[in-house]
């Protein structure tokens, strides 16, 4: 009997992991095969659908501002395990662009505070002995501020020259001359995961390289890196933090801002998807389905599908299936790469038919399977 993991990541702005995950099964399910459903997560879209999964998480809500002017507060679902202790944060949730209304997505007016607030009213809401640590799933998001929005819902001020309060997002940091900050005491471990190795700054750092799929321009980033580069020089003339430190590039620059202030440590989406969700522990696979929305040559790079990809590469075949895949990429003779826009009209009718289009990806698969 054929062995086949299932184990896709969340398709962005359309179906989590989990239910992309399900529909597989459903169309591929036979008695003449054994299955392991396992979806994945690199830390973005669908993390705590995932985590609800594989923790058996009870779902609390948190009223959060919006990461745009003016704000408004909505919802967001978190996960408590009480067996582990801990609290799973999908960043996504709160900063993500699904929760960025087209025509608001200019990084430039954009911060991150309702991830701050979230991790205040957690703290008021748990004590120590009840709560150990937060993980927080670091991807999809909108914003582009260093982690700075989140601090200042922790007591960080941005200053002028005339003295006045600054708002804590990018557009303003080149002109802050002065930061206020006093020191937080959070009970328990902050852990992120995040899926890219990148530096926030530079040419090939986390701004660049992502900037323009949160909607800015070549000037916004131009912007926005300056003044990061002028907040750091006031970080560090303050000696509030030393000159020599990682500043990583995911999730515009959040585990950045947070690591100099919380102390809080990074995990790679490899190691929580591998020992974490126990993927390594899947063993004898026959065939592998997986797949993401977009697959591009930045997908092998700590990306939950290039992370599957490496970790099973010499079973008999790898099935990936995604809306679009880029076709400049090389896949090794036993990739066979299926995208669902081949099935339709463009890449937006395959988002709003993901159904349809995992029913015929699993028709061309039967045909090899069996």
């Amino acid at each position: 009997m054929k062995k086949i993991l299932i184990a896709p990541n969340s398709f962005k702005e359309s179906a989590s992991s989990v239910e992309v995950a399900e529909l597989f099964y459903k169309y591929l399910k036979s008695p003449n095969h054994e299955f392991i459903i396992k979806p994945i997560s690199d830390g973005g879209d669908g993390f705590l659908s995932v985590c609800k999964k594989n923790y058996n998480l009870e779902i609390i809500k948190f009223v959060v501002p919006s990461p745009f002017i003016p704000q408004k507060n909505f919802n967001v679902p978190v996960g408590y395990s009480l067996k582990l202790k801990s609290v799973f944060i999908d960043s996504s949730e709160i900063l993500g662009l699904k929760k960025i209304p087209a025509n608001k997505r200019h990084p430039l007016l954009l911060n991150s505070s309702g991830l701050g607030e979230l991790l205040n009213k957690i703290k008021l809401r748990f004590n120590k002995e009840s709560l150990h640590k937060i993980v927080v799933g670091i991807g999809g998001t909108g914003t582009i501020d260093m982690g700075i929005g989140s601090l200042s819902s922790l007591g960080l001020k941005l200053i002028d020259r005339y003295g006045k309060e600054l708002a804590p997002m990018p557009k303003n940091f080149v002109n802050t001359v002065t930061i206020e900050y006093l020191e937080q005491n959070f009970p328990y471990k902050i852990e992120m995961i995040i899926d890219v190795d990148n530096p926030l700054l530079g040419k090939n750092g986390g701004i660049k390289i992502f900037g323009s799929q949160k909607g800015a321009t070549e000037n916004d980033l131009n912007i926005i890196e300056d003044g990061i580069k002028n907040i750091l020089n006031i970080f560090i003339k303050d000696k509030m933090i030393e000159d020599k430190f990682f500043l990583s590039g995911a999730g515009g620059g959040i585990p950045a801002g947070l690591s100099l202030f919380l102390k809080t440590k990074s995990k790679s989406s490899q190691d929580f998807i591998l020992n974490d969700l126990n993927l390594k522990e899947c063993r004898d696979i026959n065939y592998l389905i997986t797949g993401e929305g977009k697959f591009d040559s930045q997908s092998f790079y700590n990306k939950g599908t290039g992370i599957l990809l490496n970790q099973f590469k010499n079973i008999e075949r790898i099935f990936l299936c995604c809306g679009i895949i880029d076709k400049s990429c090389n896949f090794p003779p036993n990739v066979y790469p299926i995208q669902f826009v081949d099935f339709f009209k463009n890449y937006e009718e395959s988002l709003t038919n993901i159904g349809k289009g995992i029913e015929l990806a699993c028709s061309k698969i039967q045909q090899i399977i069996s």
